[in-house]
């Protein structure tokens, strides 16, 4: 690959990572579902006993985070290394932030938790453009807040 279709390849794929952050965040779940390919697989450790294909995965992430939670999702300086002019392999340094309301069922007495880490991704180009094939989210450090979170 040359030095330009190289640079185009890796902003292709940080606009699928952000559009990722963007999706899960305003939990636009059919869009998120788009940026992996058919045969994708998920893995969150912390959470789950084994990877999992695109549409568990994707269940598995709309329960997670389902209303009124609210996520903010950052990713930073991806490692990107082109494995073959049609896939990559991508590690970003990531936070994520989760708010729970006063009165969510869901957060069981946390107000917030707040996560450090790295997605460690495949990426793979198709007819479509650049997708997740495989994706695996590796925690450093998770704090929690036990009071009720203000959300505006």
């Amino acid at each position: 690959m040359d030095i330009a279709g190289q640079l185009a390849a890796e902003r292709d794929i940080g606009i699928v990572k952000a559009r990722y952050c963007r999706f899960v965040d305003t939990k636009q779940w059919d869009d998120l579902a788009a940026l992996f390919t058919p045969d994708a697989v998920l893995f969150f450790p912390e959470s789950q006993a084994e990877p999992c294909g695109i549409a568990d995965s994707m269940a598995f992430i709309a329960s997670a985070l389902v209303a009124p939670m609210v996520s903010v999702h950052h990713v930073h300086v991806p490692e990107i290394t082109f494995t073959s002019a049609d896939t990559a392999s991508v590690i970003w340094a990531m936070e994520d932030q989760l708010f729970f309301p006063e009165g969510s069922a869901s957060a069981l007495g946390i107000g917030a938790l707040v996560g450090y880490g790295h997605y460690h991704e495949e990426y793979r180009r198709t007819a479509d453009g650049w997708k997740i094939a495989r994706l695996r989210l590796d925690r450093l450090r998770l704090e929690r807040t036990m009071q009720p979170a203000r959300i505006m």
